[in-house]
């Protein structure tokens, strides 16, 4: 048995499945989706590699390690905890998991990391935005009520010239 955290395990064999960590996410801390740099990187929106899996929540932050990996969750409003699918592991097909959909990773990551401000700091973070749909980011990004989250995301689709 593998100890998730406490009170929840998995079965040893499960440290060999792909996706292991990814459908644990969302079962070992919730309500919770897969957000921010994991989902990006799932998405192929970023190139570097996510070290840590990373989920918002409507409960308290919170951080567990095990064999499985590291999980972080970052706390946000309830009334943000919206635009996640449910979506089928691709390997695991009989398995699925809650995600953010592209402009809600995006939304989540400048909303929870603020020090992502300028143009440059757009720019380095170099996104790969061809599959975003801005309308959707643009009502997404009004939802969330917070006048530096949208200029932000102004500074975003200005460096990427969305």
């Amino acid at each position: 048995m593998i100890r998730l955290r406490q009170g929840w395990y998995a079965c040893a064999q499960m440290r060999d499945e792909p996706d292991a960590s990814l459908y644990c996410a969302n079962r070992i801390y919730a309500p919770s989706y897969i957000s921010m740099h994991t989902a990006l990187s799932l998405y192929g929106m970023i190139l570097e590699t996510v070290a840590q899996l990373n989920s918002v929540t409507a409960g308290n932050t919170a951080y567990f390690e095990n064999l499985l990996g590291q999980f972080t969750y970052k706390s946000i409003k309830e009334e943000l905890m919206f635009g996640y699918t449910l979506e089928a592991l691709t390997l695991e097909p009989y398995r699925s998991i809650m995600i953010a959909q592209r402009e809600k990773a995006l939304l989540d990551l400048f909303y929870l990391y603020p020090q992502y401000q300028s143009h440059r700091d757009m720019v380095e973070l170099r996104l790969d935005l061809d599959e975003i749909d801005v309308d959707m980011l643009d009502e997404y990004t009004f939802r969330f009520c917070v006048i530096a989250l949208e200029q932000r995301m102004h500074t975003l689709k200005e460096a990427y010239g969305l």
